[in-house]
């Protein structure tokens, strides 16, 4: 199929399936439509009102566009013509590539759990190692998209590889076989079912400490508070405006200002607002794992960045800024 076609027909599928218009399709790229759709859901159902996915209209097009350049880009790679050689060097390279992502920490996570009979009682400095290396793969949508399709990728290749003549190829076969079981270690079933509440807590703080990086490293310096509240200031101000240098930074931009030109015009109550539900969270996923009375390290360091991320929530809404932001947004109306 031509690439012209190719992104059409993956156009013009993204559009039904996001639509409900159509199911999705079986297979390799069926699955991956699938796959993107619960990802577009998810972070279309979890983000606050005033973010950028929020405009029906512009996300409907954003994941129709999104999904349709996928799935057009992976039709065309995976249905063009090869050769039983370039089917083993493809096998190959994907084989060495996925193991070298992985390897790492997966071989930290067995010596992790090497010897431990009993998972549901992991020390909480074990589970933290494991929720460490696990994170750089599979605690955010993106990262479990790549994870997802690596596993499907081995999986392809591996039936193709049964197909060929080539000596080379059983091999590789074997190599997956063996490699796979352990990939799943970074998704590992009963871990998540123990230690749920853990790895969700674990989750929302890196989140956390991502996106308030910088004013969570002021907060925890020994600074006076008017010295806290300028660089707030100054942190809510460049967030604003700052053009972005690629669309992640755009998206997080609008994260707290939102896409319209009036919505920007209230940078300090778009902050607030935005943090203010990323508290209440954080702190409903901190008293699960409190009652549980397993993780007390955990709970610690939660409150801890719940306390600072409350502290930054309070400097903005006692601000003149804020307030003359309220008055406005009232004589507005």
């Amino acid at each position: 199929m031509k690439i012209k076609q190719s992104l059409v027909l993956g156009l013009a599928l993204s559009v039904a399936l996001s639509s409900g218009v159509v199911q999705p399709m079986q297979g390799q790229i069926g699955w991956l439509t699938k796959k993107l759709g619960q990802s577009f859901s998810l972070v279309k159902s979890t983000r606050p009102s005033n973010w950028f996915f929020s405009n029906w209209s512009t996300g409907k097009i954003g994941a129709a566009l999104g999904i349709g350049a996928v799935v057009a880009c992976a039709n065309w790679l995976w249905n063009k013509p090869e050769t039983d050689g370039q089917k083993l060097a493809r096998a190959t390279s994907d084989y060495h590539n996925i193991h070298v992502k992985y390897v790492s920490a997966i071989n930290s996570i067995e010596r992790l759990l090497q010897g431990q009979v009993d998972l549901k009682n992991l020390p909480e400095k074990t589970l933290y190692e494991i929720a460490k290396n696990r994170n750089l793969y599979c605690m955010h949508a993106a990262s479990r998209l790549k994870f997802w399709w690596d596993i499907r990728k081995l999986t392809n290749h591996r039936k193709k590889l049964e197909e060929l003549q080539l000596g080379d190829a059983n091999n590789y076969i074997q190599n997956i076989d063996n490699f796979l079981p352990r990939l799943t270690l970074l998704r590992d079933s009963k871990l998540n079912l123990y230690h749920s509440s853990y790895f969700i807590l674990f989750k929302q703080m890196v989140s956390l400490w991502q996106r308030y990086d910088q004013e969570v490293r002021i907060m925890n310096k020994n600074l006076n508070v008017d010295t806290k509240k300028r660089f707030i200031k100054a942190r809510i101000t460049k967030l604003r405006t700052e053009p972005g240098k690629n669309p992640l930074t755009l998206l997080f931009n609008n994260r707290f200002f939102g896409s319209s030109t009036s919505e920007n015009n209230y940078p300090y109550f778009n902050y607030a607002k935005a943090l203010k539900p990323e508290l209440d969270t954080l702190n409903h996923k901190m008293q699960n794992v409190r009652s549980t009375n397993k993780y007390p390290k955990i709970v610690q360091d939660a409150e801890h960045l719940h306390q600072i991320l409350n502290d930054i929530y309070q400097i903005v809404v006692d601000s003149e800024e804020y307030k003359t932001e309220l008055r406005q947004q009232k004589e507005a109306k």
